[in-house]
């Protein structure tokens, strides 16, 4: 009843809009994947013989006529296993209906103030891919030039209010275009944790273009208090280069290193801790697929990270595209073991667009695991097929 309800004042609410002179514009996607996973206990993704999940994610914008107001609303049905009853957080379609799987994504208002726009509510959260890029509620402004991006925001936390001794996020961030070819950014989070732990991440971003090379940069560190008697001090690196061979084939290469910490008995802590990261991670199994609109694989211990991953990407033609990668997973300090080899990962995708909406991709992975995680781990092998349709 309250599910139909909400449907009759959304249509009503949209019809009347008109009068009213708001603008309404919709948008979202849907990905649907199959697959089979045959994994270890290193790798954590789940034996699954085979298996289908659905994301959809739709959003409706209400402006007013001047553009100098809206509102966002967007929901989303996040990443739900086919057939299951009672999945993570208690989703999944099992027979003859679905469970609760609805969530709220957006939930924010946007008003013009000066050059720049204020919003309020759940939002977009992207400070940088390593550190936080998912969605926060708080209280943000931006504003945007040709050459200047400035942000600055406060998020709180917990059952705190907002500017008071509770847990919260504090966020400043800028971006440079020095010309056509380079762009210099920076950022700056502050996150005041419970009792005496807290952390900050200061990071310095970038890319670039030296004909025929574009790089692309991250530079950032943590640092703050874990508790009374442990500081934290930890680094990460991120730097990748790519090359436009000709028309149809670019190749490129990247190195990510997260410092790691393996003595837990002294005064500081070296391990970088990702906030709320993003796909952060290289190759298939950790971010780089379709599968990770429903789980990843993650390699970040408090031994760090390193990765090493060369690819390349081969236009066959307007629509289609083959892409391969080889990517080595290792901890950048010796684990328990004495060991730092995670694996070494094979990836290929191939991508076909069907029309301006719809897009199919098969993807596979190999990973011939090391003994850095677990010893004499299987290998892991996933392969999947999907479609994204996107309006």
């Amino acid at each position: 009843m309250g599910k139909k309800l909400l449907m009759v004042l959304m249509a009503v609410f949209l019809l009347a809009s008109g009068a009213y002179a708001a603008d309404v514009k919709f948008k979202g996607s849907m990905t649907n994947l199959v697959g089979t996973i045959d994994d270890n206990d290193g790798v954590a993704l789940g034996d699954d013989a085979g298996f289908g999940f659905t994301r959809l994610r739709f959003q409706v914008d209400v402006a007013s006529d001047d553009g100098l107001a809206k509102i966002v609303y967007a929901q989303e049905v996040g990443a739900t296993e086919w057939g299951a009853t009672d999945g993570a957080n208690g989703k999944g379609f099992k027979f003859g209906g679905d469970t609760v799987n609805i969530e709220t994504r957006f939930a924010y208002a946007q008003v013009a103030l000066g050059p720049g726009f204020v919003r309020l509510g759940l939002q977009p959260a992207s400070v940088n891919t390593y550190v936080w890029d998912d969605t926060g509620a708080g209280l943000t402004y931006t504003y945007k030039d040709d050459c200047i991006s400035l942000f600055a925001g406060v998020y709180p936390e917990s059952n705190g209010g907002i500017f008071d001794s509770a847990p919260e996020a504090w966020v400043v961030k800028g971006d440079y275009k020095v010309d056509d070819t380079t762009t210099l950014g920076g950022f700056f989070v502050y996150n005041d944790q419970t009792g005496d732990a807290s952390r900050y991440y200061l990071g310095f971003t970038g890319s670039t273009t030296i004909d025929p090379v574009a790089l692309a940069w991250d530079v950032i560190y943590e640092g703050g208090e874990e508790n009374a008697n442990v500081d934290r001090s930890a680094w990460l690196l991120h730097v990748n280069a790519g090359v436009k061979v000709d028309d149809q084939l670019k190749v490129s290469g990247a190195v990510l290193y997260a410092t790691g910490d393996n003595n837990p008995s002294d005064d500081k802590n070296k391990t970088f801790d990702f906030f709320e990261e993003g796909d952060a991670y290289f190759g298939i199994l950790t971010g780089d697929s379709m599968l990770s609109a429903w789980k990843t694989a993650d390699f970040t211990t408090d031994y760090g990270y390193l990765g090493l991953m060369a690819d390349a990407t081969y236009q066959i033609d307007d629509k289609s595209n083959v892409r391969g990668a080889v990517v080595l997973h290792r901890t950048a300090k010796d684990t328990d073991n004495d060991k730092k080899d995670i694996g070494t990962e094979f990836d290929v995708w191939y991508n076909y667009k069907y029309n301006k909406n719809v897009c199919f991709r098969i993807e596979a992975a190999y990973l011939i695991s090391g003994d850095a995680l677990v010893q004499d781990a299987d290998n892991v092998f996933y392969a999947g097929a999907g479609v994204k349709f996107k309006f």
